[in-house]
């Protein structure tokens, strides 16, 4: 039947489909743990059947674009050597993927395969480039030694993707599965985490502008870290604190404490330093910009960006009118706080949110926390490379 295109796409469904899958071994792989002359008579026949139908049938072709036959196959590749998996299967494992991807331009993104092959595999990437098979008139990518022409690509695909996200796929599927192969591989290679640094968090200079505000890399990452999309913000942030060392002050002098709140309260970082997981790192120091050092002290960490001076509201009032109008901020806080609109809260012992029974206690952690900030500043440009 699968050779015979007259009327195939009205008996396929998914049904038909997640069975035959099963059959194969590709998802779940249960019968490739017990490979038996009889089990591996049916995976055969199954992958010829499946790769038939992929010839013959747009409704086949769809559905396994969008169910686990893909996924599968990636899953299988780091066992395809402890299983023993017969030659004339694994050909045919490649044979489908091959169809999918060959009739199916949705699911060409190779990137997908670097989230699933171990990251000891991705030493190739980082190669240089070979003249005899890639187009006259490419520029080759080289630094500290490595070729950057792979992870330059991948890199211009997450911008692209920040832009086009697609008319029918969300920013979240559009750019995490590019972001976690980032992360992955600036935290296993060196030489990558330092080549995205110098491509998305030069040495600043203008420090006029938000760190959100702008069109380069940087400007688009630190936007999202306000994504309403959770996973989205997550990954982002993680992904600026790898190439920042996971640094705290690093990440808050190129995104802003606003914008960086989010990942250092959930890794109990709100009071600086590093995490107790945090990698291992080289202690070189920060180069930065003599127009970045003229201005560094009338940075706002808050906003990460040196803000347009404005006159003071208490200009013109007395110390009794000041104290008076403060306590007025003081009430509202505390009334709003009983009502359950607002939840103030201060950075706990584990550096996470805590919240407070009263407003002024608000007063009490800053007074507390000064000198920790000062000692956080005070190492904030070095471990930089």
């Amino acid at each position: 039947m699968s050779r015979d295109k007259t009327n195939l796409d009205d008996l396929i469904d998914e049904r038909m489909i997640n069975q035959l899958l099963k059959f194969t071994g590709i998802a779940p792989d249960l019968l490739r743990k017990n490979l038996t002359d009889q089990i591996q008579a049916v995976i055969s026949e199954a992958q010829r059947c499946l790769h038939n139908f992929l010839l013959q049938s747009g409704v086949a072709r769809a559905l396994c674009a969008k169910n686990e036959t893909l996924p599968g196959i990636m899953n299988l590749v780091p066992s395809f050597r402890d299983l023993n998996i017969p030659h004339a299967i694994l050909v045919f494992d490649l044979k489908i993927a091959f169809l999918i991807t060959a009739l199916c331009q949705e699911t060409r993104n190779c990137i997908n395969l670097l989230n699933n092959v171990p990251i000891k595999c991705t030493d190739p990437l980082l190669g240089t480039l070979k003249k005899d098979i890639v187009p006259s008139g490419i520029e080759e990518l080289e630094y500290d030694g490595s070729g950057m022409n792979a992870i330059q690509a991948i890199l211009n695909v997450l911008l692209h993707k920040i832009d086009h996200p697609g008319e029918d796929t969300s920013l979240q599927d559009a750019i995490t599965p590019v972001l976690c192969v980032l992360c992955n591989l600036s935290r296993y290679h060196r030489q990558v985490r330092k080549y995205l640094r110098a491509r998305i968090l030069p040495p600043l200079k203008d420090v006029s502008h938000r760190p959100e505000v702008g069109n380069d890399a940087r400007n688009k990452l630190c936007k999202l870290l306000t994504s309403t999309s959770d996973s989205v913000a997550q990954t982002v942030a993680e992904f600026l604190f790898i190439l920042c060392k996971e640094s705290v002050s690093r990440l808050v002098k190129y995104s802003g404490y606003g914008n960086a709140a989010g990942l250092l309260a959930r890794r109990g970082l709100m009071l600086g330093g590093r995490g107790d997981n945090a990698g291992n790192y080289s202690d070189e120091e920060d180069s930065d910009t003599e127009e970045y050092l003229e201005n560094a002290h009338k940075v706002n960490p808050i906003v990460g960006c040196v803000e347009p001076t404005r006159p003071s509201p208490f200009e013109g009032m007395s110390e009794e009118q000041k104290e008076y109008e403060a306590m007025k901020l003081v009430n509202l806080i505390h009334e709003l706080n009983n009502v359950g609109v607002v939840k103030p809260a201060i950075p706990g012992p584990d550096g996470r949110p805590q919240e407070i029974d009263h407003v002024l206690q608000l007063q009490e952690a800053a007074a507390r926390n000064a000198g920790t900030a000062n000692d956080t500043n005070e190492d904030s440009d070095q471990d930089e490379n």
